[in-house]
């Protein structure tokens, strides 16, 4: 109440005027305050812009520079000052065109209208050092206002590393365009869908096909039907990254249809995104190496055709074969010399020649036609058995295709046979003259008596009579003799025996002849076992009768006494066989070998039967003549069948 009675009593009228007083000085107080405020907020944001600016100016790695419109710098940060060498002092003293070359100096002017109309602008200039050295560097330039005043802005980058790669692009790329187009081979630049995308002219020769006509088409379409597959499956794994590369032999199609062989290679090119941007390939025309190949298999199937030939024929021949280098060394050897010497051509092959012969003779032989003294003449040595083998060899010079000695080729021949064929042939002439002579003998000697009877008082009829007979036995001798002699003179000059066919009884001529020997021989008993109807065939009874007798008398006469000469026949489907079974002495399966041999006696010493050693041969180019065949079964000590089989043919009853 104390203090409500000093509050002073003011009419309505000043109250309200003083509210109104009052509320207008709190409003401008108020304005005042949000103005100071913002008047501060403004200064820090300023302050704190202008410290960004320069920290941004003065940390930039760019070199920043201010100037005003006539060129004048007004600021420059330490990338700037470092740049040119110059420093903030020494720069804020200098003008822009200063820093320009001459060139670009000059065009100040005119690039300080287009900023002022455009107010900003990107372009490339150079500017010199204070060394000297010229940089190429990128301006990007505006206009501002600074402290007031209308000035420009530039951030400047040193593009030199950028103008070296651009310019090292440039070279590369022209580098790539003169290989490329220049190349000797084809080239072509591949989409990774397999369209062609651009080729050189190399590849349009390839193909014969202009190059506008090239473009567009896919790898497949310009690839051999039978290659497409494999085409096919290189690209799926080179898009697939499963090879970085390719390289493989194809078949291209050419414009006018035909075939031409090429080698393809090439590889993936990847973009920034590590994505196929395209393919590069070449391709080598190899037509020629192709034909060249074909050529050179034929070539080789040539050689190894003539080398089976030779192997063959190495294999083949009946005489060794054995071929030495200029060393005298063995390089080669058939499977007979191999037989012959005991030595295989792998043991044998580059050892000396001397290493597996000893035959001093065989040895000079060779070494003297290595050396150029080619002589056409053989040498023999015998090879120690059993059996003992007689070997002939003959050498000559081996050259080659431009006609120089490589070598020489022995050719080993086993005389063996041959040798005892002369051997034989000395035997038979001896034998023959002594079987013509001890009949001869006999006939002269008797024929004498029978002349001079009374002389010799041969008066006795019967005594004559025997004589007589003595002559007759030795006279038929020499005619067998003789027979044979002439048997083996159509033998020797390439004749074959005249047959005078006829449809013969084969039992009736065995029976025949069986049964002289039943009558003239009283110590072996001849027996014949034959069909009892007849039995025809188509053959000569002469020559049939001839090896019977021949048969049979070498049965007697190699039988002991009162044995058994057993005499069979009997029909065997198409043909008719004879056998004639002794139980004489034998033979060893080497005389069985050779009992057909011409001059061949079986050694029989013991017995010393007489014979020119011919009948057997003689038997058998009867029974073949025949067409028959003939065969022996022996033993030693069991005796002996000799059989032949005749063919019944149209004679067979």
């Amino acid at each position: 109440l104390e203090a409500l009675s000093k509050v002073p009593i003011v009419p309505r009228q000043q109250v309200q005027s003083i509210v109104k007083f009052l509320t207008r000085f709190v409003n401008l107080l108020t304005r005042m305050g949000v103005e100071k405020l913002q008047q501060l907020e403004a200064q820090k944001a300023l302050r704190m812009s202008n410290e960004k600016f320069r920290a941004l100016f003065h940390n930039s790695n760019d070199a920043i520079h201010i100037f005003d419109p006539t060129g004048y710098f007004l600021e420059v940060n330490q990338a700037a000052c470092k740049e040119v060498g110059y420093t903030r002092d020494e720069l804020l003293q200098m003008t822009i065109p200063q820093l320009l070359v001459p060139e670009r100096a000059a065009n100040f002017e005119n690039r300080m209208r287009e900023i002022q109309q455009q107010g900003e602008a990107i372009f490339e200039t150079f500017i010199q050092c204070k060394d000297g050295t010229t940089l190429p560097v990128e301006a990007s330039v505006r206009t501002f206002e600074y402290f007031g005043h209308q000035a420009i802005i530039s951030t400047v980058r040193n593009i030199s590393e950028r103008k070296e790669a651009n310019e090292a692009l440039r070279r590369s790329e022209e580098r790539f365009r003169s290989f490329f187009q220049g190349a000797g081979s084809g080239m072509a630049i591949i989409a990774p869908d397999g369209t062609v995308m651009e080729v050189n002219s190399a590849l349009c020769e390839f193909f014969d096909i202009a190059e506008e006509n090239i473009l567009g088409k896919t790898v497949e379409e310009l690839t051999h039907p039978e290659d497409r597959p494999n085409t096919r499956q290189l690209y799926l794994e080179s898009t697939t990254r499963k090879r970085n590369h390719f390289s493989y032999e194809k078949r291209f199609l050419r414009g006018n249809g035909s075939v031409i062989w090429g080698h393809a290679s090439g590889a993936p090119v990847f973009d920034a995104n590590d994505q196929i941007d395209y393919f590069i390939a070449q391709i080598h025309d190899i037509s020629d190496r192709k034909r060249a190949e074909k050529a050179t298999r034929a070539a080789l199937c040539e050689a190894e055709e003539a080398r089976n030939k030779i192997e063959a024929i190495l294999k083949s021949v009946a005489d060794g074969l054995i071929v030495t280098d200029l060393s005298g060394r063995i390089v080669l050897m058939n499977r007979m010399a191999e037989s012959m010497t005991g030595v295989t051509l792998g043991e044998a092959f580059t050892r000396p020649l001397e290493t597996i012969f000893t035959e001093q003779e065989f040895l000079h032989q060779v070494a003297a036609t290595l050396a150029g003294n080619t002589r056409d003449e053989s040498v023999e040595w015998e090879i120690l058995g059993p059996p003992v083998r007689t070997i002939q060899a003959r050498t000559a010079i081996v050259l080659s295709g431009k006609k120089e000695r490589t070598g020489a080729i022995s050719i080993l021949r086993d005389v063996s046979r041959e040798r005892e064929l002369d051997r034989m042939k000395n035997e038979f002439i001896s034998t023959a003259a002594h079987e013509l002579r001890t009949p001869l003998t006999s006939v002269l000697g008797f024929s004498e008596l029978l002349l001079n009877q009374e002389e010799y008082g041969i008066t006795d009829p019967n005594q004559q009579k025997n004589f007589l007979a003595i002559i007759r036995e030795k006279a038929k001798r020499l005619d067998s003799i003789t027979t044979d002699l002439l048997d083996l003179s159509r033998f020797q000059s390439g004749q074959t025996i005249t047959l005078t066919k006829s449809s013969c009884d084969i039992g009736k001529v065995i029976r025949q002849v069986a049964s002289l020997y039943q009558t003239e021989t009283a110590h072996h008993l001849v027996s014949t076992s034959l069909p009892e109807k007849p039995v025809f065939i188509s053959a000569d009874p002469g020559k049939l009768e001839q090896v019977l007798d021949n048969l049979i008398s070498n049965a007697i006469k190699f039988s002991p006494k009162n044995s058994e000469i057993k005499i069979s026949g009997e029909s065997i489907i198409d043909q008719f066989k004879i056998s004639v079974n002794d139980e004489g002495v034998g033979m060893t399966p080497e005389q069985v070998d050779r009992i057909f041999d011409k001059f061949y006696r079986v050694d029989a010493s013991d017995s010393a039967q007489e014979g020119l050693g011919l009948g057997m041969a003689i038997v058998k180019s009867i029974i073949e003549a025949h067409k028959g065949e003939i065969w022996v079964m022996s033993e030693p000590g069991k005796g002996t069948t000799v059989s032949f089989a005749l063919p019944l043919g149209n004679g067979r009853s």
